[in-house]
């Protein structure tokens, strides 16, 4: 809204939630009865006036050959932990917390993972949970374009996604019961959609080099 009002309504602002996993806003904990409501739509104004203010600055260009590239590919990943001590340890120790989630959790996963390519310039790639922020980080350094947009939440919720790193120092989203996917699933997940940015840009190929004809 904040955007949309700076621009007289004519642009269609949205949001994308990035990697949210281990991060917290500045608010974050603040009960209701000391404006925590209040604290939330502040935090999203002073984001909507930063976003303007750059969004002011762009420069366009028109494309003379537009394209878009979209891959959906599902790849399947295992339970972290045992499936019945898992579910009983939910009842016993979270039985709040086990019966929103308990039914979703299973021995095997298919997860989605959507890469998009723009115009060869820009890119976005997905996880469908709550991945650290590392993976945004590390999106950004190696997909092959300079725009590059990282999203969580995308296509379904199954739990935390921490790094390697986070995942063996434990803690929330990194070692508890909010985390239900093997370790490693999100950095194969990245890893697949970096390639696939790479195919869609045609340096990655089916066919060995010497063999094309």
């Amino acid at each position: 809204a904040t955007i949309e009002r700076a621009f007289d309504g004519q642009p269609l602002a949205f949001f994308l939630q990035g990697a949210p996993g281990d991060v917290d806003p500045d608010f974050d904990g603040t009960p209701l009865d000391q404006g925590a409501a209040k604290m939330c739509a502040w935090t999203g104004q002073q984001l909507g006036v930063e976003a303007t203010r750059v969004a002011k600055t762009l420069q366009m260009s028109s494309v003379s050959d537009p394209d878009i590239a979209v891959s959906e590919d599902v790849l399947t990943f295992h339970l972290r932990w045992g499936l019945e001590k898992f579910r009983q340890g939910l009842q016993e120790l979270a039985p709040h917390f086990a019966a929103t989630w308990e039914p979703q959790v299973r021995e095997t996963w298919q997860l989605p993972v959507s890469t998009v390519l723009i115009n060869k310039q820009i890119a976005l790639t997905t996880m469908p949970g709550e991945p650290f922020v590392e993976f945004q980080n590390s999106s950004r350094d190696r997909c092959p374009v300079h725009d590059t947009f990282f999203l969580g939440y995308a296509n379904g919720y199954y739990g935390y996604f921490p790094t390697i790193r986070a995942a063996a120092e434990g803690g929330y989203g990194g070692g508890n019961s909010t985390t239900w996917v093997e370790v490693g699933a999100g950095e194969h997940m990245l890893n697949h959609a970096i390639i696939r940015v790479y195919e869609m840009l045609g340096r990655l190929t089916d066919t060995p080099a010497e063999l094309k004809k």
